[in-house]
């Protein structure tokens, strides 16, 4: 159901266990991942601070990873 084009929900996670700067990637209500933990310091520091930030699909894979099925791009809001 997912289509290269659509938006995505990103929410932050400042109690997530695993990771201070979370982000999770939400489609419809459904978790699909999180911004990898090497990207996420920016995205959750402009979370934190009010700004908006969306995303999209930009890739589809198919593949054994669920990790590396999904590429998006993240997009500061005017």
């Amino acid at each position: 159901m997912l289509q290269t084009g659509m938006s995505l929900d990103l929410v932050r996670e400042p109690d997530n266990a695993f990771d201070a700067c979370a982000v999770r990637v939400d489609w419809q209500g459904h978790k699909l991942g999180y911004v990898p933990r090497t990207d996420n310091v920016f995205t959750c520091h402009l979370l934190d601070h009010g700004e908006r930030v969306s995303a999209k699909i930009l890739t589809l894979q198919t593949g054994n990873n669920p990790w590396d099925r999904i590429e998006i791009a993240l997009f500061l809001a005017p």
